[in-house]
């Protein structure tokens, strides 16, 4: 499965399946990745990282994880999210431990 960043969208896409909608608000999204599990994906507007779970009895609850004052990028590495942009007011790099 692929994830598949439109503006303020955010699709789940696997081969020989048609593309699913997961996430759309007006905020611009910078960069999604999957959590290791593949039940939840980390995503970041311009100043918030969140979590957004897949399972759908739950209505897809988006969890906010992390408040920037600018973020630039978004990844993940085994179980830390990295995340590189500016916080109170100092660019850098940081991390995030997620389970």
């Amino acid at each position: 499965r692929f994830l598949l960043v439109n503006g303020g969208e955010l699709w789940q896409w696997a081969p020989n399946r048609d593309p699913e909608l997961l996430l759309r608000q007006s905020e611009r999204i910078v960069n999604a990745a999957w959590h290791r599990n593949g039940n939840d994906v980390f995503f970041a507007t311009d100043k918030i990282v969140s979590a957004l779970n897949l399972d759908p009895r739950d209505g897809r609850l988006v969890t906010r994880l992390a408040s920037f004052d600018r973020i630039t990028d978004l990844s993940v590495l085994e179980h830390v999210l990295v995340i590189t942009g500016t916080r109170n007011g100092i660019k850098g790099l940081w991390t995030l431990e997620v389970e």
